[in-house]
Order: C-alpha cells, then structure tokens, then sequence
C-alpha cells in the first residue's frame, strides 16, 4: 500500500501591504505588477517549506480567517486562485481541472478580531 501525499501550509493574509489571498473584487481591479508581485511572494514562501509534488488526484481544503467575511459564493473560492496557481506553476500539483480535483472543494471561513490572526489554512490530499 502506498502512501498518499499530503500539502498542508498555513499562509498569512498579508505579508506588508501584500494580499496573498485576495477577493476576486481585488484581483479585478488589480495592476498586473501587483498580482506579479503576489505571485513572486508566494513562490518565495513555498520554496522555503519544501512541499512534496502531488501526482495523482487531489481534494482541496482551506479556511480562511480574516476580519472582514468574503462572500462564500464568488469571492472565497477566487481567493485561492493565486495560491492554486503557483503551486501548479511550481509543479507541486498536477493541473486544477476537473479531471485532477476531486469535488466538492470544501472551503471555510472563520472571522478573527486582529490583523495578526489573518491567515489561510490550505490542505491538498491525494486521493
């Protein structure tokens, strides 16, 4: 029996003035060097983990918590998208699409009462 690989990490909201997980509000309006800056950022921090590759099928999981609630629908689900991209880009995961997530993504958030309580909590598990 094999073992099945696991990602789990916990990521600060804000690292200086930089979002790492920001609304899909945000991410719109957004300069290309700020998401670019973003990105850079979480490249940085993940290499620093040493996060093993998953090869296979996976299920995704995070909680959120910040000071101010995302909406559940559009804007907690596109606050991932920053951090499911790099870690493809690194090739840690295979492609994000259907054939390799297994549904349903299962996403919380939890509402904290100081700036330094902030954070995303991300489990990635193969399946």
């Amino acid at each position: 029996m094999t073992s099945k690989t696991k990602i789990e990490f916990t990521l600060p909201l804000f690292v200086g003035l930089v979002h790492l997980a920001p609304s899909l509000n945000t991410q719109r309006d957004e300069h290309w060097t700020a998401k670019q800056k973003r990105k850079d950022m979480l490249k940085s921090y993940f290499e620093t983990l040493h996060l093993p590759k998953i090869y296979a099928k996976y299920r995704v999981s995070y909680v959120r918590s910040a000071i101010r609630l995302l909406d559940p629908i559009d804007n907690l689900p596109a606050s991932m998208k920053n951090i499911m991209d790099v870690l493809q880009e690194m090739n840690l995961i295979p492609e994000d699409n259907h054939s390799n997530i297994v549904l349903p993504i299962l996403s919380n958030q939890l509402r904290v009462h100081k700036k330094k309580l902030e954070q995303i909590y991300v489990v990635l598990e193969e399946c």
